[in-house]
Order: structure tokens, then C-alpha cells, then sequence
């Protein structure tokens, strides 16, 4: 083989070596980029209300914890938030996507989910808890303790 084909071999190989090590670590940025845009939150101080009103689609996580705070996933539409002494309420519209939210609160007596709400309640020790569920809303919980737990259908 010449001296010319080899020179050009080695050069075609290290073009394409730079090729595939170049898109390799393209494709680990933008992966980095999506995931760091997927886990934006804010975070909102609430009230120490024992009740917790969902309505909309609202993919939560609730977990208890000494104060009283709502992260909140970044959306283009934002949730209606009502915090008083007594309840605190989220409301998303119906054509809003999925939003996402982690819920701390130092107690939780009273839960209403309704239109789609999804929410995960994990690491709560309570006496009592009330939970009404519409048709369309998922409950699940993970590590709880609960003296007396009561789930009924929402009343509408």
C-alpha cells in the first residue's frame, strides 16, 4: 500500500473518531439540559393548615415535615393557590398539563383530590386522616402510620 493510502486512512479514521466522540458528548448535553429543565421547582412557604384541597391534574408527593412548604415544578400555566389558617387549596384548570409538586406539612388531617389529582403520601405519622377521592384521583401512600384512616368518595 502507498505511503498516500495510509496517510489518508489514519486521516478518514481520526475525522471519524472525532465525529462519534463529538456527538457523544453533544448527546450527554443535551441529555444534562432536559433533565436540569424537567427538575426546576420554586418553593412556596405555607400556612400550618391541616387540610389540603387538589383540584386538576396535579402529579404530588406529600411528606411531613416541621414547615409547611409547597415545591413547586415550573409550568406555563400557573395554579391557583388559596393558603388560609384552615385549608390550603391548589386548583390547576382542566386543559393545563400535568403539574408537579412536592407538599411538606407538619400535619394532615383532611385531604380532597379531585379532577386527575395523583398523589403519593409518604413518611406520615397521624392519628386520624380523611381522604375524599373523585372518581378520576389516584391515592397511594408509602411508610405512613394512621390510628384511624377514612377514604370516601367526594362529595360534589
Amino acid at each position: 500500500m502507498k505511503t498516500s493510502h495510509k496517510i489518508l486512512l489514519i486521516v478518514v479514521g481520526f475525522v471519524g473518531l472525532f465525529a462519534l466522540v463529538g456527538g457523544w458528548m453533544l448527546r450527554l448535553e443535551v441529555k444534562a439540559r432536559v433533565a436540569q429543565k424537567r427538575h426546576q421547582y420554586r418553593t412556596i412557604d405555607l400556612s400550618q393548615a391541616p387540610q389540603l384541597e387538589l383540584r386538576g391534574r396535579w402529579q404530588v408527593t406529600i411528606q411531613q415535615g416541621s414547615q409547611a412548604k409547597l415545591s413547586l415544578a415550573k409550568s406555563d400555566v400557573p395554579p391557583v393557590i388559596t393558603n388560609t389558617q384552615e385549608t390550603i387549596r391548589l386548583k390547576v384548570t382542566k386543559a393545563s398539563p400535568v403539574l408537579k409538586a412536592r407538599i411538606t406539612l407538619p400535619t394532615l388531617k383532611y385531604l380532597r383530590l379531585a379532577n386527575g389529582t395523583t398523589v403519593v403520601l409518604q413518611n406520615f405519622k397521624v392519628d386520624s386522616l380523611a381522604v375524599r377521592l373523585s372518581p378520576q384521583a389516584s391515592f397511594t401512600g408509602r411508610n405512613n402510620e394512621f390510628v384511624y384512616l377514612q377514604v370516601k368518595p367526594v362529595d360534589e
